[in-house]
């Protein structure tokens, strides 16, 4: 993801701040790039999982998605003309 991501948008450069951020804490080094953040989180992942899909020689898929990352992949499922059936489940409680 990393090469993908500096193919991209160049780069990355690690400032002292970030190397003093252990993981798990709230980054607080710069303000965050949501366009970045959004295709590095949303973009790659919805893009790998269409090429697979792609590839995929099955006649029939079950993908399972959460509730708001579904909508950015399911309207590039529509652009492609896919057949699909959405599902709708119920939410678990107290799992």
């Amino acid at each position: 993801m990393i090469e993908i991501y500096e193919e991209h948008y160049g780069k990355i450069a690690l400032t002292d701040c970030d190397y003093k951020t252990r993981l798990g804490k709230k980054y607080k080094c710069s303000k965050i790039d949501e366009n970045k953040e959004y295709y590095l989180l949303n973009g790659l992942r919805d893009a790998h999982v269409l090429d697979e899909i792609e590839k995929s020689t099955a006649k029939k898929i079950v993908l399972v998605y959460g509730r708001i990352h579904i909508m950015d992949l399911h309207s590039k499922i529509q652009k492609k003309d896919w057949e699909y059936q959405r599902e709708k489940s119920e939410h678990i409680k107290n799992f």
